[in-house]
């Protein structure tokens, strides 16, 4: 069945690429697959992922699930709207483009800070920095699997950069006062290269509207969407 998926998805690998990706890393469970849809339950966080080349295709693999849906993962337009057919009053949540490495070059990553792995002692520098995850146990989990790095620029820290749970490259932050100093650079191409270092190809979600790090990406050699195609979807939270 891999086979199968894996030759529909690649049809439009800037918008599933993450898809793919879950499959090869072995985190995602292939709940259906038709010639135009493909359905995934991501083993991690249970989320669900939804590729379509149409709604109707889409709305009709989701038939197949008999029990709720906490959060999809919709990955272009018809996915989204296949999804709203199916759940009228789900929310859209953080659009977003994404970006994929698409070469099997490592960089050569500037000197301009040692990375190392991330001391959990200076999990509330993260909290400080990094404002889309509130939850510090989130935070000590990617700690905890080795995937969160950190940047120090003449000894002292000065940024950091990781792994989501479900693959994605982020949480990429410099503090300000070591802006400028092509370190955000270099803690992204190192994570590049650990990714293909694992034989995995590297790939990014970028927030509508964040030009800077859209640049960043096309600077480094990756691919990315122009639209926002990627999107959380899920119920109404109070």
């Amino acid at each position: 069945m891999n086979e199968q998926v894996i030759s529909f998805l690649s049809r439009d690998l800037p918008h599933r690429i993450d898809m793919i990706e879950a499959i090869r890393r072995g985190n995602a469970e292939v709940l259906a697959v038709t010639e135009r849809a493909c359905l995934l339950k991501n083993r991690r966080g249970g989320s669900y992922q939804l590729a379509c080349d149409d709604a109707d295709s889409g709305e009709a693999v989701l038939q197949l699930l008999n029990g709720p849906i906490r959060v999809i993962v919709t990955h272009e337009e018809a996915s989204h709207a296949a999804v709203l057919r199916a759940h009228p009053t789900y929310v859209c949540h953080a659009p977003c483009h994404q970006a994929y490495y698409p070469s099997k070059e490592p960089h050569t990553v500037p000197a301009t800070c040692t990375i190392a792995p991330y001391p959990k002692e200076r999990i509330d520098d993260v909290m400080e920095h990094y404002h889309t995850v509130s939850d510090p146990s989130y935070i000590l989990s990617r700690i905890a699997h080795g995937d969160l790095f950190a940047g120090y620029h003449e000894g002292e820290l000065c940024g950091f950069i990781g792994l989501h749970d479900d693959g994605s490259m982020g949480m990429l932050e410099v503090f300000p006062a070591f802006r400028r100093l092509h370190i955000g650079t270099a803690l992204e191409q190192s994570l590049i290269n650990l990714c293909l270092s694992r034989g995995w190809t590297p790939y990014c979600h970028i927030f509508e509207g964040n030009e800077p790090s859209i640049n960043l990406q096309k600077r480094l050699g990756l691919i990315v969407t122009p639209d926002c195609g990627i999107a959380w979807m899920h119920e109404p939270r109070e």
